[in-house]
Formats: structure tokens, sequence, C-alpha cells
């Protein structure tokens, strides 16, 4: 399974989290306590908001185990923001290992990451994808389930994801839980 964080808080380097931290997402990726598997090593991912500079938030992905980039390394040592997103992908046997299917995922100002998986996603996969509009169903560019329950996310957000509430945002999430749910019965 895999492993991430998200930060909000006061603005901070990424490094202090991701590299320097007693239980930092890099010593995670490669010496997990609480599972069998220790290594997460089938790419990792950074997505951070800059407000000052933008809305969207910038993400960087990569196939490379997270403790071998140097790019991470270099990039969360000179990165500071109030609101960010890493994650260390252990993929699921016989899934693709490429940067389409490396979280966080993002759509104009959301960011995505989910760990688990969707109970026989195979099965379902074609059905989930029938169900969503057009725009969502061409968002989708990997194989992952996550990948998935994020257009569905967006889908149930429909015309709102430009201006939407709390209660909106709450009201998508619960809408395509319940629709995987019924899906995976």
């Amino acid at each position: 399974m895999c492993r991430f964080l998200v930060y909000k808080g006061r603005e901070i380097f990424m490094s202090d989290l991701l590299l320097k931290s007693e239980q930092s997402l890099v010593l995670q990726s490669y010496q997990a306590k609480e599972r069998r598997e220790p290594l997460n090593g089938d790419g990792f991912g950074i997505g951070w908001y800059d407000l000052d500079i933008d809305p969207t938030p910038c993400v960087f992905t990569s196939t490379q185990p997270a403790w071998s980039s140097r790019n991470l390394f270099r990039l969360s040592e000179k990165i500071r923001s109030s609101c960010f997103f890493a994650h260390v992908r252990a993929a699921t046997k016989g899934a693709y290992v490429n940067e389409f299917n490396c979280h966080p995922f993002q759509h104009e100002q959301f960011l995505w990451m989910h760990n688990g998986k969707i109970a026989e996603f195979d099965k379902v996969k074609r059905r989930l994808r029938r169900s969503l509009n057009d725009t969502c169903y061409n968002l989708t560019q990997g194989t992952t389930d996550s990948e998935h329950a994020f257009a569905l996310f967006l889908h149930f957000l429909g015309d709102k994801i430009e201006d939407y509430s709390i209660a909106d945002l709450s009201d998508a999430m619960l809408a395509t839980i319940k629709q995987i749910l019924k899906l995976t019965r």
C-alpha cells in the first residue's frame, strides 16, 4: 500500500517533512515499519500550492524510488509552501509503473491522492468510465483506480468546479463513494 502526507499550516520547506523528520516520507518509502513489505519504490509525487503565483498547484512526479531521486531532494530543500501533498507508491501487483500512475493527480485547483484500492477494479473499470461525462473521461490518462476515483469526484462536482462550497465538495465525495460501492457490489 502507498504512503502519503498532506500538509496544511504555516509555510515550511517540503524537506522538513519529506526528508528531515523522524517519520519522513522518504524514510518510510524504504523502511516502513508497519507493513509486511517495507518498500514503496514504484515512484513518487509532490504537489504544492503557491497562491502568490497561481491558484493551481504545481506537480512533480517520477517513477524513480523517492530515496534515490536527487531532484526530489533538491526541490524539497527549495520549495516552501503552506499546503502540499506528497506520495510514495507501491504499485498493485501487475500494475503499470509510469508517471501517469504516480500521485498526486491534479486538475485545475484540485490535487488528489488515494491509498488502498477499489475492490475488483478491473471488473468495474469499464462501468465506472461509462458513468463519467466526456470531460472527466478524457482527463484520465493513467490506469489506476485512484485516478479514476478522482475523475468520478470531478464528474460529481460538475459545473461547480470553478465556484464550489465545502458542502459541494462533501456532496461530490459522498456521491463518489456511493457510486464506487454500488459498482463493487
